[in-house]
């Protein structure tokens, strides 16, 4: 099948979803004149061994609609597991555990799939930046999580896909530096996560010089007064000053139109993603989904209380616009790597508020 017949069945599929009233007209032709990127890492880069497990990696949007966003075109990353055979939700965290217990979901080891996908996604949407909450880069200041970290998991066992994973992030480099963006949403943020105290002591890897990374804070007018006094702006950090009341979409517009981040991965955990998806500029989410959580994972789920239960979940069997997994999303690829799926959902947006 050509690219070309791959997006024209796209457009059949979409054709079929407003025929049958999941999506509206104008949902129809935002989605149609969005587009897709296709990208066939065999045929493009002579990427044999990526290609046999990703014949085709997709986006939710064509380069040509990118170029015309005034925010950046923005994908989320998860993985999450099925709670039982009996049960098609699918959980992201695990109450009460370090890290929201992700290696539970997997049953204790990192799995290939998800390590193989998550490091696509760096590569090919965050490759010139990605965007955590001040909360998650605290919790993850001794690590970069960037393609290398990923992997690293799977250099091992597959030198092969390493290689060409390297490969492809050489091509996809612009050869400026990665930056890291920050949402603190005010003083109180900077404050109470002992940012400052943390920078002085050089304990956030991001923001250690040597590893050459970007980080932009974006934050109000009292958070940037508050951090400039000891974070000092300079070649690598930079402040996005919202006004007096915290602002993420003329934020994002900014780290557009100044900064020129045309695509931005977003690492910040669900909450932030929750939150962007309500702002309508969180375009798409790529999930690794697992076949079943750990027993000792089911456990502890099943004993925590109803709300808490609910937190857990990512998405649910049915939920989606297309019937799919996520709540408002439309399954617009899925890739089977032995018994993990690696699914891209794109969220119908309004050209008024991104274009």
């Amino acid at each position: 099948m050509t690219i070309d017949n791959i997006i024209e069945n796209y457009s059949v599929f979409l054709s079929d979803l407003r025929d049958k009233n999941r999506i509206s007209s104008e949902q129809f032709l935002h989605l149609q004149n969005r587009g897709l990127t296709v990208i066939r890492p065999e045929e493009k880069f002579g990427l044999e061994n990526l290609g046999k497990f990703f014949p085709e990696i997709v986006i939710g949007a064509s380069p040509e609609y990118i170029k015309k966003m005034k925010v950046p075109y923005q994908a989320s990353s998860f993985i999450a597991a099925k709670l039982s055979k009996k049960d098609d939700s699918y959980v992201y965290k695990i109450p009460r555990m370090k890290n929201g217990g992700i290696l539970m979901l997997t049953g204790g080891k990192r799995n290939f799939g998800d390590n193989l996908f998550a490091a696509l996604h760096r590569i090919i949407i965050g490759y010139k930046a990605i965007i955590v909450s001040a909360d998650n880069m605290i919790i993850n200041r001794k690590h970069i999580l960037n393609w290398n970290f990923f992997g690293k998991h799977i250099e091992k066992q597959y030198p092969k896909i390493y290689q060409d994973l390297s490969i492809m992030h050489e091509k996809y480099s612009d050869k400026k530096n990665l930056s890291y963006v920050i949402v603190a949403r005010s003083e109180n943020t900077f404050r109470r996560l002992r940012i400052h105290e943390h920078y002085q002591k050089n304990e956030i890897e991001i923001m250690n010089s040597s590893n050459n990374i970007n980080t932009i804070f974006i934050t109000n007018h009292e958070g940037y007064r508050y951090a400039n006094k000891i974070i000092k702006e300079s070649d690598q950090i930079r402040y996005i000053d919202t006004g007096d009341n915290f602002d993420i979409l003329n934020g994002m517009k900014t780290l557009r139109k100044e900064h020129s981040i045309d695509m931005i991965l977003n690492d910040g955990g669900r909450i932030m993603s929750n939150g962007f998806r309500q702002d309508g500029i969180l375009c798409e989410e790529r999930v690794t989904l697992e076949p079943e959580i750990s027993k000792e994972a089911y456990e502890r789920i099943i004993k925590n209380n109803k709300k808490i239960y609910s937190q857990c979940i990512l998405g649910k069997k049915g939920l989606g616009i297309d019937k799919s997994e996520i709540k408002g999303g439309i399954l617009i690829s899925s890739t089977n790597i032995g018994n993990e799926k690696a699914n891209v959902y794109v969220y119908p947006l309004e050209d008024k508020v991104i274009m």
